[in-house]
């Protein structure tokens, strides 16, 4: 029967999770890499995004957060900087301007006196004579008569 092999014995085995067999089959096959099965399964499936086999290929994991997979991966890849993800994603999205990314699945916000555009891995200090709001993406020349805070902001 599909799912179970037999290798001479009275009776048929059942294949065991990550592996895979046809009806007929002496032995079981592994799954290949990206795709999993449940014990006694006669196919393998690829995985969802966001989501990978375990190390026994028996069950899809999800990635963690700061990570994410496309269908049918093998293993999590890592956002980049100045990107984020949550856990399951299939995906990374960019830092909204005026916040920064250095991993996990948070965006943090800059403080008064830098600034960031969209995707940023870090904050950019205000040129001298130039102000920022904490979250800003740009930096604004202080009007004649008035100078920038101690802090930028």
């Amino acid at each position: 029967a599909a799912g179970k092999f037999h290798a001479g014995g009275a009776e048929c085995e059942t294949c065991s999770a990550g592996t895979f067999s046809i009806a007929g089959s002496a032995n079981c096959s592994a799954c290949s890499a990206g795709r999993m099965s449940k014990q006694g399964s006669s196919q393998c499936s690829e995985c969802r995004g966001g989501w990978v086999p375990s190390a026994d290929h028996g069950e899809c994991v999800p990635c963690q957060a700061g990570r994410f997979a496309e269908p049918g991966s093998e293993t999590c890849s890592a956002c980049k900087l100045g990107s984020y993800s949550y856990v399951g994603s299939r995906s990374c999205h960019l830092c909204a301007a005026g916040k920064f990314h250095l991993g996990g699945a948070e965006c943090e916000t800059c403080s008064a006196g830098t600034f960031a555009v969209a995707g940023s891995a870090n904050c950019s200090a205000c040129p001298a004579g130039r102000f920022a709001k904490q979250g800003s993406s740009q930096c604004s020349e202080c009007r004649g008569g008035w100078v920038p805070s101690q802090d930028h902001g």
